[in-house]
């Protein structure tokens, strides 16, 4: 069935416009609220991190310190590299990506 001629189909021009700029519009909200929740990340790391160094550095190694310092360090990069692809700060696309990964697997030229 050949629905290029049936005008059911089509999508009004306007209506794709007002989405697309209501999508940049809360595209721009959600880059907002994530270089808040870093800045409160890394606002509370600052503020915290002589006690760190006072109190969980100097202790022996143990299950509770390794989630401690995993919990703090892993979710400081993550943010740091979410804040890099919601501003396009590293301009890179899935092709790229997959490219390297398969080179670094040893998969490809």
């Amino acid at each position: 069935m050949d629905h290029t001629s049936d005008l059911s189909y089509t999508i009004p021009v306007q209506a794709t416009v007002e989405h697309i700029f209501q999508f940049i519009s809360e595209l721009e909200h959600t880059r907002r609220l994530a270089v808040t929740g870093v800045a409160v990340l890394i606002y509370d790391w600052v503020i915290t991190f002589g006690d760190e160094v006072t109190t969980i550095w100097p202790s022996k190694l143990s299950p509770t310190k390794v989630v401690f310092l995993a919990n703090r360090y892993i979710n400081i990069v993550s943010q740091m590299a979410m804040i890099v692809n919601f501003t396009g700060a590293l301009k890179t696309t899935t092709q790229e990506v997959g490219a390297r990964h398969s080179r670094g697997m040893g998969i490809g030229n």
